[in-house]
């Protein structure tokens, strides 16, 4: 993944994503500036950074006081802005004293997953990591041709370069689309893997489900379980990516279930699944991970397994 292409895309992602996580957002400072004035807090130097990982700085002679006052100003500007804000704290801006909030994360989540081997080696790869830039938690696996060593070094290599993609800013789009045309035309050998990504605004809770060749994804909310699947051929057989999008929008209390084909080979095979994830009760995601690659392996599975659980949970539970 060294073409002179690929090169020069991430680069530019890397140089845009910085300038707009550094740049000032000039519309809502002069938002907020306007509605504290409303407020009875005079003129209000206000200076908002960031797109998503917003910083709100306040320099006047009015703002500072009591808790009450500090709460009132939060409540304010969580509608004006929209967002989830933290509570106002002493900082310094520009040499001046000011007071400074930040976007606050709507959810949170806890999450597991469970690898088991066809042989010795796990032909799959799979990884849950944290965009801490943007608040985005990402739950990747990615499914290697052929077994063992061969499609160890396939996933692994997918897996980190998507991850590479994301952490520069790329849409979830954009980076399996990117990559899917590197390996259909730059790699030597052919190189085929499927990609099941999750992308989870940590702001908002609206998500996106990306698969590519992947198995069926599980979303259980209270007594329903949705079965999310789509009908498309593994990454790096055509140049183009063959891929399909799924919004979800997640909340309090919601299971979500990412496995790859070893677990849910076909229609039928899935009932067992179904009828765990019907009776999983309160298990922690640590315990539902491991208790599905047993099912799996009861039924003796011979392909690789891998599972990822996510339970979401309010920001302050």
């Amino acid at each position: 993944l060294t073409s002179p292409r690929f090169t020069a895309q991430l680069i530019k992602a890397i140089e845009n994503d910085a300038e707009i996580c550094s740049s000032e957002n000039k519309q809502l400072s002069r938002s907020i500036a306007r509605r504290l004035y409303e407020l009875g807090f005079g003129r209000v130097e206000v200076t908002v950074t960031g797109k998503r990982q917003i910083e709100i700085f306040l320099c006047g002679e009015r703002l500072f006081g009591r808790s009450e006052r500090l709460d009132f100003i939060r409540r304010r500007l969580e509608e004006t802005t929209a967002m989830q804000l933290t509570r106002p704290k002493p900082a310094e801006y520009a040499g001046r004293s000011a007071l400074v909030l930040r976007r606050e994360p709507l959810i949170a989540c806890r999450h597991a997953l469970s690898l088991s081997a066809r042989e010795q080696v796990c032909g799959d790869s799979a990884e849950v990591f944290l965009d801490e830039e943007r608040n985005y938690l990402y739950a990747l696996i990615c499914d290697g041709m052929g077994s063992g060593e061969e499609a160890k070094a396939i996933s692994t290599r997918a897996l980190e370069a998507l991850k590479l993609l994301l952490l520069c800013g790329f849409t979830p789009r954009n980076a399996i689309s990117l990559l899917s045309e590197e390996l259909s035309e730059f790699c030597e050998d052919e190189i085929t893997t499927t990609v099941d990504l999750l992308a989870l605004d940590l702001y908002t809770g609206e998500a996106t489900l990306c698969k590519s060749g992947a198995a069926p994804s599980y979303l259980v909310r209270k007594s329903d379980i949705i079965r999310l699947s789509a009908r498309t051929v593994p990454m790096g057989i055509i140049r183009k990516s063959d891929l399909r999008e799924i919004d979800l929008n997640l909340s309090d209390g919601d299971l979500f279930i990412m496995v790859s084909d070893g677990v849910s080979e076909c229609e039928n095979d899935s009932l067992p699944l179904l009828d765990y994830l019907h009776s999983y009760k309160d298990n922690s995601p640590e315990e539902i991970a491991e208790d599905i690659i047993e099912l799996s392996r009861n039924l003796h599975r011979e392909d690789d397994l891998s599972v990822i659980a996510i339970k979401i949970f309010p920001q302050n539970y």
